[in-house]
C-alpha cells in the first residue's frame, strides 16, 4: 500500500533533511514545469460560460486558479523526458506514470474535486521524486568510483554513458527497482543521487553550463504569466456578468434607478476588458 511505503521509507528525518537541502532546486523545477497543458483552457471556458449565462460561482474561479498551481501528468512526463529519465536513466514511461499516480493524495470526491485528483501539489511532487529514486535505485557511489567514475558527479557520469535498454554497466542488487522488496540502502542516499542526475540532465537539455545555472534559469523563467492572464480574463468576465445582471434587473425594477445601477458596472466592465487587451 502507498501509505506503508511512506511510513517505512519516506517519513523520516534523513529524507526530510535531504529534500530540504534541495528545496530551492526542486521548487524551480516544479514552478517551471507546472504550467498547465492546453486542456486546462477548458476549465477557463467553463468559467466564462458560467459567468456569462448565470451567476458566477466563486468555486469555479477557485478551481481554475488552484489548478494553475499544480503539475499535471502531461507536464510531469515532460519533466521526466527533459531529465532524460526515459532515455539515459532507463526509467520507463509506465514507471513515471506510476510514480505520478502513487504520489497523489486521495480525495473524497474524484468528480467534484477532479482537478485535485489528476494533478500534483509541490509536496506531491517531492514524493514523486522519492518514488522515482526508489524505482531507479542507482548503483552505490562507492561501486561507481571503484568502476572508474571518480568525478564530482559519478552517478550522472555513469548514466550519461548508458542508454535505455542497455544492460547495466554495474550489476545491481536484487532489492533494486521494485517497491515490494526489502531495501538495503537508505532512501535519502538514492534521492541525492537521482537529484544529481536530474539537475545535470536538465542543464544539458536547457543548454545551461551547470546545475546552478539551470536552477537560476528555472526560477527566472517560471511560467507565472498564464495565471496573471487568467485572473485578468476572470475579472473582465465577472464585470461583464455583473453588467448584464444589472441590465436585466433594471428592466424589471423600472425606470429611474436603472441608469444609476448600470453605469458603474458598465464602466468597470470596459475597464477590465481594456486592461486585458493591453496584456
Amino acid at each position: 500500500h502507498r501509505d506503508n511505503w511512506r511510513r517505512d521509507r519516506m517519513y523520516n528525518r534523513e529524507v526530510d533533511n535531504c529534500l530540504s537541502s534541495h528545496k530551492h532546486a526542486l521548487e524551480g523545477i516544479f514552478h517551471f514545469y507546472k504550467a498547465p497543458p492546453p486542456s486546462y483552457l477548458l476549465v477557463l471556458l467553463e468559467f466564462v460560460h458560467t459567468a456569462l449565462h448565470r451567476d458566477v460561482r466563486p468555486r469555479t474561479k477557485h478551481v481554475y486558479l488552484e489548478a494553475m498551481k499544480r503539475m499535471s501528468l502531461e507536464t510531469f512526463v515532460k519533466f521526466a523526458h527533459d531529465s532524460r529519465l526515459l532515455t539515459k536513466v532507463g526509467c520507463s514511461l509506465h514507471v513515471v506514470e506510476i510514480c505520478f499516480v502513487m504520489s497523489k493524495l486521495l480525495v473524497i470526491d474524484e468528480i467534484k474535486d477532479n482537478h485535485r485528483w489528476i494533478t500534483l501539489t509541490f509536496m506531491d511532487f517531492l514524493e514523486s521524486i522519492c518514488r522515482l529514486a526508489e524505482f531507479i535505485s542507482p548503483p552505490e557511489e562507492q561501486d561507481l568510483r571503484r568502476a572508474g567514475y571518480d568525478e564530482a558527479a559519478p552517478t550522472y557520469n555513469y548514466f550519461k554513458e548508458t542508454d535505455a535498454g542497455m544492460e547495466p554497466l554495474i550489476e545491481r542488487r536484487l532489492s533494486s527497482g521494485a517497491l515490494d522488496t526489502p531495501k538495503s540502502r537508505p532512501l535519502d542516499v538514492k534521492i541525492n543521487q537521482i537529484i544529481e542526475v536530474i539537475l545535470h540532465m536538465l542543464a544539458k537539455t536547457h543548454q545551461q553550463a551547470t546545475p546552478a545555472k539551470v536552477i537560476a534559469y528555472f526560477h527566472k523563467n517560471a511560467k507565472k504569466a498564464p495565471k496573471k492572464k487568467a485572473v485578468n480574463i476572470m475579472a473582465a468576465v465577472v464585470a461583464t456578468q455583473k453588467m448584464k445582471k444589472s441590465l436585466f434587473g433594471a428592466k424589471d425594477s423600472g425606470a429611474g434607478s436603472s441608469k444609476n445601477a448600470t453605469a458603474p458596472s458598465k464602466s468597470k466592465s470596459k475597464a477590465a476588458w481594456s486592461k486585458l487587451k493591453e496584456k
